[in-house]
């Protein structure tokens, strides 16, 4: 009956595509044209996401010295409608934008997992904490907002309350990259009641990786054995 309604719902009152206009008959707010259009990682290390140019899954950095997480799952490389995507959600406050990053994100892991399956699904999804200064700025946290679409899609929770942001940080954005690793230095806490063994953080846009280092190790101090990364563009 609901899926008969949702019908209706949609003849009656079509979709609009966000970036053209356009009508659309998905039920998401993006055309298939547009979408085509959206830029495509091809080649990037398997560990941090970073973009390469050569066939080994892992880059010389991760080699050298590996990260705290374990695997990046990476949706869009940063630029052209992808960062436009990103930059009306978190700053425009179009939060439509977080539902279609959250579906694409959806369709991207299945995809992902269709070609190599998980030995295991992470037992939660953990969006990058805002500090709570920074969530009354801005009304919202991206990264849980996408995070909703997915939980929805996968079947897998989201956990709201593992880690928290202790230090109100400057916008790594706003700052130059050598000063980005001090700023969010020690700036996550994990409540000591939060245990699991496999989890995966949700962030918008990793730039230098910086904020993601320092969340994960917190993590791991809590016992966490194994981190996936999910973000939705990477610069």
């Amino acid at each position: 009956m609901r899926t008969f309604l949702r019908h209706i719902i949609d003849y009656l009152l079509p979709h609009t595509c966000c970036f053209c206009q356009k009508k659309t008959s998905r039920s998401a707010e993006l055309c298939l044209t547009c979408e085509s259009q959206l830029p495509r990682v091809k080649q990037a290390c398997v560990v941090c996401g970073k973009a390469t140019t050569h066939d080994f899954p892992i880059c010389y950095a991760c080699l050298k010295k590996p990260p705290p997480f374990d695997r990046t799952y990476v949706l869009f490389p940063y630029e052209s409608l992808a960062a436009n995507m990103i930059t009306r959600l978190k700053f425009g406050h179009e939060l439509r934008y977080a539902k279609i990053l959250g579906q694409l994100m959806a369709d991207f892991l299945i995809n992902a997992w269709s070609n190599n399956p998980p030995i295991e699904m992470p037992e939660c999804i953990i969006p990058v904490p805002l500090h709570p200064k920074r969530l009354k700025e801005r009304g919202f946290n991206q990264s849980i907002e996408i995070a909703r679409p997915i939980r929805e899609r996968l079947h897998i929770p989201i956990e709201l309350y593992a880690g928290h942001r202790i230090r109100d940080t400057q916008a790594q954005s706003s700052l130059p990259k050598a000063e980005r690793k001090s700023n969010v230095m020690r700036a996550f806490m994990i409540d000591k009641n939060f245990h699991a063994n496999h989890v995966a953080i949700l962030d918008d846009v990793m730039t230098t990786g910086h904020t993601v280092l320092e969340f994960s190790r917190a993590l791991r101090k809590q016992g966490v054995q194994k981190i996936d990364v999910w973000c939705c563009a990477r610069a």
